[in-house]
C-alpha cells in the first residue's frame, strides 16, 4: 500500500518547477514553484504558498537528517500540482538557498517570518500564469499565515483563502507548558518560570541548560516576539470573506484535535477536516509514540489518503468564487 501511495505521488507530479527567488530587507530568499502541466491547465491557474514549521526546515519539509526528513511539503505540492494549482515553496530565512539577513540569531523576531510570507505571497499574486493566492501554513506556519493573512488585507490584497495545517490554537507559551508537562521535577518548574518570564517580555539567562534547545539565549529574543500572539484570536479578527480551512490529526503528538477545536471555535465559519490517524508530518501513524516518531524520519512514507484532495479541493473551489 505505501509504495502504490508514493507511486500516485510521483505519477501527480507537477510538469515543470522552476526557482523563484525574492528580496526582502538584508536577505535574499528562494523557493521551488511547482507548476501544472500547462496543457492539462491553462495559465493562469490556482497559487499556493505554502508555509513551513518550526525549527530549521527546508521546502521540501525537511531539517536536520536525524530528526526531520520527511519531504511531506515536497509530496503535498506535487500532489497540488496535479491538481492544477502552482505551489510555492520557500526556504525558510537563514535555511536551505535562503540568506538568513542577520548578524546572529538573536537578532530573529516572529515578525521576520511574517514579513518573508507576504513578500513571498506579493511575488507570487504578480505572475501573469498564476491566479488567486491560498496561504497555506504548517506548524508554527499556520500563526505565520494567518497574521500575513491580516496584512495582506489591510493592504487591500487579501488571499483567496487559509489553510491552517496543524495549526496551534493557543499562544505558544500555553503549548510549551503542554508539552513540557512530563518532565521531572524540578525541571519542570524551571521551565514553567522560563517560559512566565519570557511571556512578559523578560529574558532568563537562568533558563535550565537541560532545555537549551528549546531556550537557549539566542533564540529567547524570537520566543518572546512569538509568544505576543493568540492563534485564535487572530483568526477570528480576519475579514470574514476569507474562507478558512481547519486540518488536523488525530495522532498528532505536538498539536491536537483540541487545537482545531479552538481555532474553530474562533472562525464558526471555517471547514474543519480531521484525519484521524494523521500525525503531525501529514502520515498515518500508529497508536504507539515511537512508532509516530519513526515517522518523522521516513521520508517514503505517504501523505494521509485524502489530505491532498482536501486542500486541493478547498483551492480550487476558493478560486472560483
Amino acid at each position: 500500500m505505501r509504495r502504490l501511495a508514493l507511486l500516485l505521488v510521483l505519477l501527480a507530479a507537477p510538469a515543470g518547477a522552476e526557482e523563484m527567488a525574492v528580496q526582502v530587507p538584508g536577505a535574499r530568499l528562494a523557493a521551488t514553484l511547482d507548476l501544472p502541466d500547462a496543457a492539462r491547465f491553462p495559465p493562469p491557474r490556482p497559487a499556493a504558498l505554502l508555509i513551513a514549521g518550526s525549527g530549521p526546515t527546508d521546502r521540501d519539509g525537511n531539517g536536520p537528517p536525524a530528526l526531520l526528513n520527511t519531504d511531506a511539503y515536497l509530496k503535498l505540492g506535487r500532489v497540488l500540482a496535479g491538481q492544477g494549482i502552482a505551489v510555492l515553496r520557500p526556504d525558510k530565512r537563514g535555511i536551505g538557498a535562503s540568506e538568513p539577513g542577520f548578524a546572529s540569531e538573536a537578532e530573529l523576531r516572529f515578525h521576520h517570518f511574517v514579513d518573508d510570507a507576504v513578500a513571498w505571497a506579493t511575488a507570487l499574486s504578480a505572475r501573469a500564469d498564476t491566479g488567486p493566492v491560498t496561504l497555506i501554513g504548517h506548524s508554527e506556519g499556520a500563526l505565520i499565515v494567518t497574521l500575513a493573512a491580516a496584512a495582506l488585507a489591510e493592504a487591500g490584497t487579501p488571499p483567496a483563502a487559509l489553510v491552517l495545517v496543524a495549526g496551534p490554537g493557543e499562544p505558544v507559551g500555553d503549548t510549551l507548558r503542554r508539552q513540557l508537562a512530563t518532565l521531572e521535577q524540578p525541571l519542570r518548574d524551571s521551565a514553567y518560570a522560563t517560559i512566565a518570564k519570557l511571556e512578559a517580555g523578560e529574558l532568563d539567562p537562568d533558563a535550565p541548560p537541560q532545555l537549551a534547545a528549546i531556550f537557549r539565549p539566542d533564540i529567547q529574543p524570537y520566543l518572546v516576539s512569538w509568544m505576543r500572539h493568540d492563534p485564535a484570536a487572530l483568526l477570528a479578527a480576519l475579514p470574514a470573506e476569507i474562507p478558512v480551512l481547519i486540518v488536523q490529526g488525530g495522532r498528532d503528538l505536538q498539536v491536537g484535535p483540541r487545537d482545531a477545536e479552538m481555532l474553530a471555535a474562533a472562525r464558526p465559519s471555517a471547514v474543519l477536516a480531521p484525519f484521524q490517524e494523521m500525525n503531525h508530518v501529514l502520515t498515518d501513524a500508529p497508536t504507539e509514540r515511537m512508532g509516530n516518531l519513526l515517522l518523522y524520519v521516513t521520508p517514503d512514507a505517504p501523505l494521509t489518503a485524502g489530505l491532498a484532495e482536501a486542500i486541493g479541493g478547498f483551492i480550487l473551489d476558493a478560486a472560483a468564487r
